[in-house]
């Protein structure tokens, strides 16, 4: 079972308490996601995926601000979980059948053993989302120096072929050419010029 939200603010408790009494009323769904696209859950702070348990081994995924991190591992995460879930549900529905006791102890002492193993695997898609946020931020950055070097590199060149073909000299000689005559103090012309040598 999947509630989708696409809240502009965190997710209020109400939105939670509503998920929750629908898995409660669909016993036969061993798995509930609850996804924010865009922000918080409340009072499901931390890790952006948190799992847990509901009295009837339903596994249950709250999924934060789902569009900030990497679709296709939030998605592979789902799908395993899916197949934890129904595999929990499946023997936990055996184990109520046979009126197996042992079989439910270690069906819950697996669910308290898979539960900290989700949260390792949420630690480390995490890890590895801010990872590569670090890493592309990185290149960008090295990308743009050296897109500014390249430019003044370029720019030296041309000055350098100026030089070369003798356009520099020009320059030189039209700046001489455009020298500016200032007026003195008693009226007379003075000639302000510029020379390379």
């Amino acid at each position: 079972m999947f509630e989708v939200k696409n809240y502009q603010n965190t997710i209020p408790t109400s939105e939670i308490n509503k998920f929750l009494r629908d898995m409660k009323e669909h016993t036969e769904a061993p798995l509930g996601v609850f996804v924010s696209l865009h922000t918080g859950i409340s009072k499901k702070s931390g890790n952006y995926i948190q799992t847990e348990w509901t009295d009837n081994s339903q596994l249950l995924i709250y999924i934060s601000s789902f569009y900030t991190h990497s679709i296709p591992d939030t998605l592979d995460f789902i799908d395993s979980c899916a197949t934890i879930a129904m595999t929990v549900y499946k023997a936990r529905a055996k184990a109520q059948d046979s009126d197996g006791v042992g079989l439910l102890s270690r069906i819950e002492l697996a669910k308290l053993s898979v539960t900290k193993e989700l949260e390792r695997v949420t630690e480390c898609i995490d890890s590895l989302t801010r990872n590569k946020k670090e890493l592309v931020g990185l290149v960008e950055k090295q990308f743009v120096d050296s897109r500014l070097q390249m430019s003044l590199m370029k720019t030296g060149l041309g000055e350098l072929l100026g030089i070369l073909l003798g356009k520099h000299e020009e320059e030189v000689v039209e700046v001489v050419k455009k020298a500016t005559v200032s007026q003195s103090g008693k009226g007379r012309k003075k000639i302000v010029a510029c020379s390379d040598r």
